[in-house]
C-alpha cells in the first residue's frame, strides 16, 4: 500500500534513455507504464491513503499556494502527482471531477517546484556534510552567499572593543540588501532549472490525462476495464497522449529566458535557506515577479557574517577584556569609576571579564573610595568571601 518513489523514477529514467529523442512528448512506452501504475495504485492504495490524496486534491483547488511539506503531512513528493489525477480516478461521474481551471494554476505548480528544491536541496547538502546539521548549515549559508555575489566588506562591522553593539533590530534595519545577479555563480541553478522542467513535464501529462479521460465514455473506469481486456481497447487513450506536447517551464509561466534565470534563482536560494538551514527569507504573494526573496536573503547573508565577527569580538574580549577594564578604571577619578559600576543595575550583572577588572583596578588604585563604591555594590557573599565587613566601610 506505500508508493516506491525509488523504483517509479527508475522506470521513468529508463524508459526515457531508450526514447531520449522524444523531448517535448511521452513515448509510448512511458505512457503505457505511467497507465499501468495509475491501475495498480488505485487497486493497492489503502482507503486512508485515498482519502488523504484527495483532501491534498481539495487543498491544492481551493489554496493559492499550499503547503507541501512534511509537516503539512506531504511525506513524498509523489503524493502530489496522484493528487493531481485522484478525483478523477476516484469519480463515479467523469465529468466536472476537477475544476476546469486548476491545472492553468501557475501557483500552485509553482509551490510544488519550490517544495521539491526545498527538498533536494537539503538532501544535497545533508549528503555533502555526511548528516552533519551544523555543517550543513554553514555549507548552505556559503553557498547562498556566493549566489547573491555578497562581498564581505560589504556587511556591518563590529565595534570596537569597550564599545557596546547597537541593538540587533537597528542594524539590520540599516543592513544592506543588494544582491548580484549577474555574477558567475547566480547562474549555478541548473538543478533547480531541472526540478522545474520534471514538474512541468508532469503537469502536462496530469493536464492531459485528466482532460482526455473524463471525455471519454466511462472516464477512468472504463479506461480500467479496457486495459484488463488488452492493449487495443484503450489505444486511443494512448495515442492522445502521445500527442500532448510537455510544457517547459519558460512555456508555462510565459517568461523569456532571463525571467526564468532571475526565477530560477529565488527558487534556489528560498530552497536552500529553507531546506537545509530553516531559514526563512519571506513568502511574497507573487514570486514570479517579486525580488523580494532575494532582497531580504542578502540582508540574512550579510547579518550571519556581522553576527560572526561579534563573536570574533566576544572571543577577543574573554582574553583581553578583564586588563582593557582594569587599565580604563585605574586611571578613571570616583566619579568615572562610579558611573563604570553602575553601567549596569547590578554590578553581579557584569561580564566576567568586566567585573574582575573593575574590582582589580578598584584595589590596586590605592584609592580607598573606589573599593568602598565597588562592594557597596556587591553582594554580602562576595564581601564576606574578600574579608570585608560592611562594617568597615562606614
Amino acid at each position: 500500500g506505500e508508493v516506491c518513489e525509488e523504483y517509479i523514477k527508475s522506470e521513468i529514467d529508463n524508459s526515457e534513455k531508450a526514447d531520449a529523442k522524444q523531448r517535448h512528448s511521452l513515448s509510448e512506452v512511458k505512457i503505457e507504464l505511467l497507465l499501468r501504475i495509475l491501475y495498480s495504485l488505485k487497486k493497492i492504495l489503502p482507503a486512508s491513503q485515498i482519502m488523504m490524496l484527495e483532501t491534498l486534491a481539495d487543498e491544492m483547488s481551493a489554496n493559492r499556494n499550499p503547503d507541501f511539506s512534511e509537516k503539512a503531512g506531504v511525506e513524498g513528493i509523489s503524493q502530489l502527482f496522484l493528487a493531481l489525477v485522484i478525483p478523477l480516478m476516484m469519480a463515479e461521474n467523469a465529468e466536472n471531477a476537477f475544476p476546469t481551471d486548476f491545472h492553468q494554476s501557475k501557483d500552485c505548480l509553482l509551490s510544488i517546484i519550490r517544495e521539491s528544491c526545498a527538498r533536494e536541496a537539503r538532501t544535497k547538502v545533508r549528503k555533502q556534510s555526511s548528516g552533519d546539521k551544523e555543517m550543513a548549515s554553514k555549507l548552505a549559508i556559503k553557498h547562498v552567499t556566493k549566489l547573491l555575489g555578497i562581498d564581505p566588506s560589504t556587511a556591518p562591522e563590529a565595534l570596537p572593543q569597550m564599545e557596546a553593539e547597537p541593538p540587533l533590530e537597528n542594524v539590520r534595519a540599516d543592513c544592506d540588501d543588494s544582491f548580484n545577479e549577474l555574477n558567475t555563480e547566480a547562474r549555478n541553478t541548473l538543478w533547480v532549472r531541472n526540478v522545474a522542467k520534471e514538474w512541468c513535464r508532469a503537469w502536462s501529462f496530469a493536464s492531459a490525462f485528466c482532460e482526455i479521460v473524463s471525455s471519454r465514455p466511462g472516464g477512468w473506469r472504463g479506461v480500467e476495464r479496457d486495459m484488463e481486456t488488452g492493449t487495443s481497447h484503450y489505444q486511443d487513450v494512448v495515442e492522445a497522449l502521445k500527442r500532448v506536447e510537455l510544457e517547459t517551464p519558460r512555456q508555462f509561466f510565459e517568461m523569456d529566458r532571463e525571467e526564468m534565470q532571475s526565477l530560477f534563482l529565488r527558487i534556489g536560494v528560498q530552497a536552500i535557506l529553507k531546506g537545509a538551514c530553516g531559514i526563512s527569507v519571506g513568502d511574497p504573494v507573487n514570486l514570479l515577479q517579486d525580488d523580494s526573496v532575494l532582497h531580504n536573503a542578502a540582508r540574512e547573508m550579510r547579518m550571519l557574517i556581522y553576527l560572526n565577527r561579534i563573536r570574533e569580538k566576544m572571543a577577543q574580549w574573554k582574553i583581553v577584556g578583564e586588563q582593557a577594564i582594569f587599565m580604563k578604571a585605574r586611571v578613571a577619578d570616583i566619579a568615572q569609576f562610579s558611573d563604570m559600576i553602575h553601567a549596569k543595575p547590578h554590578i553581579h550583572g557584569f561580564d566576567k571579564q568586566t567585573f574582575w577588572g573593575l574590582w582589580l583596578a578598584a584595589k590596586n588604585s590605592k584609592c580607598r573610595d573606589k573599593v568602598d563604591a565597588f562592594l557597596q555594590a556587591a553582594n554580602e557573599e562576595f564581601k564576606d568571601k574578600h574579608g570585608i565587613p560592611l562594617a568597615s566601610l562606614e
